[in-house]
């Protein structure tokens, strides 16, 4: 389990064993919470979420960092209505710098 702090929310990230034919994989599960006053004004975001029955990962940690980076878009697209910056802008750019809607990212 892993837990992040993002934008007045907490992610909590939980590696799940799938599938025992071709040997262990793992799904995730998430969780998010509200960890700020302007958290409580959120409408509509999940509670929990969890990965497609199809997707699976071939370790734990790879699937806790896709929960976590799936609960920062959930959260992102709720806020902003749109999906995480990293998604559409340039990868060689670094989070934040010149961005005019800065993101506070612990």
């Amino acid at each position: 389990m892993k837990e992040m702090f993002y934008r007045d929310h907490l992610i909590a990230a939980h590696a799940v064993p799938v599938g025992a034919s071709a040997g262990v994989r793992y799904g995730y599960q998430g969780e998010i919470l509200p960890a700020g006053a302007r958290a409580a004004t959120t409408q509509d975001l999940p509670t929990s979420f969890a990965s497609d029955v199809e997707t699976a990962f071939d370790n734990a940690a790879t699937a806790v960092e896709a929960c976590l980076l799936e609960g920062r878009r959930l959260i992102d697209t709720r806020l902003d209505g749109a999906d995480t910056p990293a998604a559409t802008s340039d990868p060689a750019r670094a989070p934040g710098s010149g961005n005019s809607n800065p993101r506070s990212m612990q």
